[in-house]
Protein backbone atom coordinates (compact mmCIF):
# COMPACT_ATOMS: atom_id res chain seq x y z
CA UNK A 1 0.00 0.00 0.00
CA UNK A 2 2.85 2.38 0.76
CA UNK A 3 4.21 1.75 -2.72
CA UNK A 4 0.98 3.08 -4.19
CA UNK A 5 1.32 6.48 -2.51
CA UNK A 6 5.09 6.63 -2.96
CA UNK A 7 4.74 5.98 -6.68
CA UNK A 8 1.34 7.54 -7.37
CA UNK A 9 2.29 9.36 -10.59
CA UNK A 10 3.95 6.24 -12.01
CA UNK A 11 0.98 4.08 -11.02
CA UNK A 12 -1.51 6.47 -12.66
CA UNK A 13 0.52 6.49 -15.87
CA UNK A 14 0.42 2.68 -15.93
CA UNK A 15 -3.30 2.64 -15.11
CA UNK A 16 -4.10 5.18 -17.85
CA UNK A 17 -2.14 3.03 -20.28
CA UNK A 18 -4.27 0.02 -19.36
CA UNK A 19 -7.52 2.04 -19.38
CA UNK A 20 -7.25 5.16 -21.55
CA UNK A 21 -10.13 7.48 -22.34
CA UNK A 22 -12.24 6.16 -25.21
CA UNK A 23 -15.39 7.80 -26.51
CA UNK A 24 -17.56 8.60 -23.50
CA UNK A 25 -15.53 6.37 -21.21
CA UNK A 26 -13.07 8.25 -19.01
CA UNK A 27 -9.44 7.32 -18.51
CA UNK A 28 -8.64 5.54 -15.27
CA UNK A 29 -7.17 8.62 -13.59
CA UNK A 30 -10.27 10.66 -14.42
CA UNK A 31 -12.67 8.10 -12.94
CA UNK A 32 -10.69 6.77 -9.96
CA UNK A 33 -8.70 7.99 -6.99
CA UNK A 34 -5.93 6.34 -5.03
CA UNK A 35 -8.50 5.70 -2.29
CA UNK A 36 -10.51 3.60 -4.78
CA UNK A 37 -7.40 1.56 -5.48
CA UNK A 38 -6.74 1.15 -1.77
CA UNK A 39 -10.30 -0.15 -1.31
CA UNK A 40 -9.74 -2.78 -3.98
CA UNK A 41 -6.47 -3.82 -2.38
CA UNK A 42 -8.28 -4.18 0.94
CA UNK A 43 -10.62 -6.67 -0.74
CA UNK A 44 -7.71 -8.56 -2.31
CA UNK A 45 -4.81 -8.58 0.18
CA UNK A 46 -3.56 -11.74 -1.53
CA UNK A 47 -2.31 -9.68 -4.50
CA UNK A 48 -0.94 -6.73 -2.48
CA UNK A 49 2.71 -7.83 -2.56
CA UNK A 50 2.64 -8.44 -6.32
CA UNK A 51 0.85 -5.12 -6.86
CA UNK A 52 3.33 -3.21 -4.69
CA UNK A 53 6.23 -4.75 -6.58
CA UNK A 54 4.66 -3.82 -9.93
CA UNK A 55 4.20 -0.15 -9.06
CA UNK A 56 7.42 0.37 -7.10
CA UNK A 57 9.89 -0.71 -9.77
CA UNK A 58 9.80 2.19 -12.21
CA UNK A 59 10.82 0.72 -15.50
CA UNK A 60 10.67 2.91 -18.55
CA UNK A 61 9.72 6.56 -18.89
CA UNK A 62 7.19 5.58 -21.56
CA UNK A 63 4.18 4.05 -19.75
CA UNK A 64 3.27 1.77 -22.66
CA UNK A 65 6.78 0.34 -22.79
CA UNK A 66 6.75 0.00 -19.00
CA UNK A 67 3.51 -2.00 -19.11
CA UNK A 68 4.91 -4.29 -21.81
CA UNK A 69 8.16 -4.72 -19.86
CA UNK A 70 6.23 -5.46 -16.66
CA UNK A 71 4.17 -8.11 -18.46
CA UNK A 72 7.34 -9.76 -19.77
CA UNK A 73 9.46 -9.48 -16.60
CA UNK A 74 6.86 -9.98 -13.87
CA UNK A 75 3.65 -11.69 -15.00
CA UNK A 76 2.33 -11.95 -11.42
CA UNK A 77 2.93 -8.25 -10.84
CA UNK A 78 1.30 -7.40 -14.15
CA UNK A 79 -1.70 -9.59 -13.32
CA UNK A 80 -2.10 -7.97 -9.89
CA UNK A 81 -1.83 -4.49 -11.40
CA UNK A 82 -4.44 -5.34 -14.06
CA UNK A 83 -6.82 -6.89 -11.55
CA UNK A 84 -6.75 -3.90 -9.21
CA UNK A 85 -6.95 -1.31 -12.00
CA UNK A 86 -9.91 -2.99 -13.70
CA UNK A 87 -11.69 -3.61 -10.38
CA UNK A 88 -11.31 -0.02 -9.18
CA UNK A 89 -12.43 1.30 -12.57
CA UNK A 90 -15.60 -0.78 -12.66
CA UNK A 91 -16.48 0.21 -9.10
CA UNK A 92 -16.31 3.93 -9.96
CA UNK A 93 -19.82 5.45 -9.93
CA UNK A 94 -19.31 7.34 -13.22
CA UNK A 95 -18.13 4.21 -15.03
CA UNK A 96 -20.99 2.12 -13.64
CA UNK A 97 -23.42 4.79 -14.81
CA UNK A 98 -21.92 4.85 -18.31
CA UNK A 99 -22.06 1.08 -18.71
CA UNK A 100 -25.54 0.87 -17.21
CA UNK A 101 -24.58 -1.23 -14.19
CA UNK A 102 -26.26 -0.04 -11.00
CA UNK A 103 -24.39 -2.52 -8.81
CA UNK A 104 -25.73 -5.54 -7.00
CA UNK A 105 -29.39 -5.28 -6.20
CA UNK A 106 -31.77 -7.35 -4.17
CA UNK A 107 -34.44 -8.76 -6.47
CA UNK A 108 -37.07 -10.75 -4.60
CA UNK A 109 -38.53 -13.70 -6.47
CA UNK A 110 -42.12 -13.05 -7.44
CA UNK A 111 -44.80 -15.72 -6.97
CA UNK A 112 -44.49 -18.36 -9.67
CA UNK A 113 -41.08 -17.14 -10.82
CA UNK A 114 -39.17 -19.88 -8.97
CA UNK A 115 -40.61 -22.51 -11.30
CA UNK A 116 -38.83 -20.82 -14.21
CA UNK A 117 -35.47 -21.25 -12.47
CA UNK A 118 -36.16 -24.89 -11.64
CA UNK A 119 -37.56 -26.03 -15.00
CA UNK A 120 -34.29 -26.43 -16.92
CA UNK A 121 -32.39 -28.33 -14.19
CA UNK A 122 -29.68 -25.69 -13.90
CA UNK A 123 -30.07 -25.45 -10.12
CA UNK A 124 -30.39 -29.21 -9.57
CA UNK A 125 -26.73 -29.72 -8.53
CA UNK A 126 -27.08 -26.97 -5.93
CA UNK A 127 -30.30 -28.46 -4.58
CA UNK A 128 -28.78 -31.97 -4.55
CA UNK A 129 -25.74 -30.96 -2.47
CA UNK A 130 -27.99 -29.71 0.34
CA UNK A 131 -27.67 -26.74 2.62
CA UNK A 132 -24.18 -25.39 3.28
CA UNK A 133 -23.33 -22.29 5.19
Amino acid sequence: MAALHDHAAYFLSLADTLIPAYGEMPAFSTACSLDDVASCLAFRPDVADDFDRAVSIERDADPRAAVLQLAADDPKGFSALGLIVVSAYHMAPRVRELIGYPGQESRPIRPGEADTYLSDGLLQPVIARGRRY
